[in-house]
């Protein structure tokens, strides 16, 4: 039970995270959706510095966003892993108890054969003697 709530609490935090990652980035794109300008006074189609400093910023945001995001990724795949060596140990323990109460069970088949087999010999011996006396 507590693994279904950590796993939901994780779950919940990568969702939060993304959804703020994502508004910021909206919020960004809106204040950044301009198209860099060309000063008209420059010459030799120089860009404007300010326009090329806020192409820098932009691009730099996303390399950080994408960063952001194939670490929530790993995070992601590493907590399913685990979730899943768990779940493989438990099923590798319960495997091994029915085993051995297989085991158990083939122990006790044998020897209520044995046994049957002992009293078969005892009622034989009993019913030759039995018929000796008449």
């Amino acid at each position: 039970m507590w693994d279904k709530i950590i796993s939901f609490i994780d779950a919940l935090i990568i969702h939060i995270f993304f959804l703020a990652i994502l508004i910021l980035n909206f919020n960004f794109n809106i204040f950044s959706s301009y198209a860099p300008t060309i000063g008209a006074d420059t010459k030799n189609n120089l860009i404007d510095e300010s326009a090329m400093l806020a192409e820098l910023e932009r691009l730099k945001r996303e390399e950080d966003f994408k960063t952001t995001a194939q670490r929530a990724q790993e995070y992601t795949l590493q907590q399913k892993k685990l979730e899943y060596d768990y779940l493989v140990s438990q099923e590798n323990a319960h495997s091994e108890d029915l085993d051995k109460q297989q085991q158990e069970i083939r122990q006790e088949l044998k020897e209520l054969k044995q046994r049957r087999l002992s009293e078969e010999a005892f009622l034989k011996e009993l019913q030759r003697e039995k018929a000796k006396i008449e």
